[in-house]
């Protein structure tokens, strides 16, 4: 997929991330730390009314997403992301069965699975036990795809 990383069509630029999270306070009402969901959903509901244009990148990166796009792509990915690391350090009920994973991998496109690995080779992490079967799926689907 050929794609311009200098424009944010497909993607939203990390200072803008950290700048949505740093909007979010991290104390409740009572400056508790920590807050009940309930809590942070109208503290988020307040910032966006406040400021909207601090999500915008955000909800333009959400506009629009479709099987196949580099948005719904990247998204995917990132859901492998999310369940390898509950897998590691979530509660059992948060676990994700080597099946589930399976339907997300079966969803990628061949680069992005090619791109995965390198990834996750670069920063070292193919060793960890859940990150190695999900390497297993993605490098057995890039090859049969090619």
């Amino acid at each position: 997929m050929t794609y311009d990383r200098g424009l944010a069509s497909a993607h939203f630029f990390q200072g803008q991330l950290l700048d949505m999270v740093a909007s979010l306070p991290s104390t409740d009402s009572d400056g508790d730390e920590g807050m009940t969901p309930g809590e942070l959903r109208r503290r988020f509901k307040a910032e966006l009314e406040r400021d909207p244009d601090i999500y915008r990148s955000v909800f333009l990166f959400l506009d629009g997403l479709q099987p196949g796009n580099l948005k719904y792509q990247r998204l995917l990915a990132a859901h492998l992301v999310l369940m390898v690391t509950l897998n590691a350090f979530g509660y059992d009920y948060q676990r994700t069965a080597p099946e589930g994973m399976r339907r997300i991998v079966d969803l990628l496109e061949p680069a992005i699975r090619r791109n995965f690995v390198v990834l996750v080779s670069q920063v070292h992490l193919e060793r960890h036990e859940d990150i190695e079967i999900l390497l297993t799926m993605l490098v057995a689907e890039t090859d049969t795809r090619r």
